[in-house]
């Protein structure tokens, strides 16, 4: 099993999904191994770097104990990319996006469903807040599925 250091998760902007991932596996993988060495980070397709989270994404994360006040918007690049041991992505189209755009990244990058089924988590940005609470827990379970295969 490979080692991971750095995993990143991605999405379209960089303001619900793949924050919501970030802070939520870093939080399981150092509860659980204890390691405050691992880093998750995260990155949008179309991010416009320096925007702040998407309100009812924080304010999602913020009922679940999770603070994210401090995460701001980053686009994907060949820099965040590059440092990343495994890339978790919410949808097919960003998986094939990555393949096609960054291929030495191909055995690097998979679904964060992926224990789930492999099936998409859907973009909640602009809908009601339900759809931001059925995104979370998606998310949520998606990396608890991920925690067995870091140790």
């Amino acid at each position: 099993m490979p080692d991971f250091n750095h995993i990143l998760m991605v999405c379209a902007g960089n303001l619900c999904r793949s924050p919501m991932a970030e802070y939520l596996l870093q939080s399981k993988w150092e509860r659980g191994t204890g390691d405050t060495g691992s880093n998750v980070t995260s990155a949008g397709i179309i991010a416009n770097n320096g925007r702040v989270i998407d309100p009812v994404t924080r304010d999602v994360l913020h009922a679940n104990g999770i603070d994210a006040r401090n995460h701001w918007a980053r686009r994907l690049d060949v820099q965040n990319l590059s440092l990343a041991d495994l890339v978790l992505v919410m949808e097919q189209y960003q998986l094939r996006f990555i393949h096609e755009s960054y291929p030495h990244m191909r055995g690097r990058v998979k679904m964060l469903t992926e224990w789930l089924g492999g099936h998409d988590i859907d973009d909640p940005y602009g809908k009601p807040r339900e759809y931001y609470e059925q995104a979370f827990d998606l998310i949520e379970r998606a990396t608890e599925s991920w925690l067995p295969y870091l140790d």
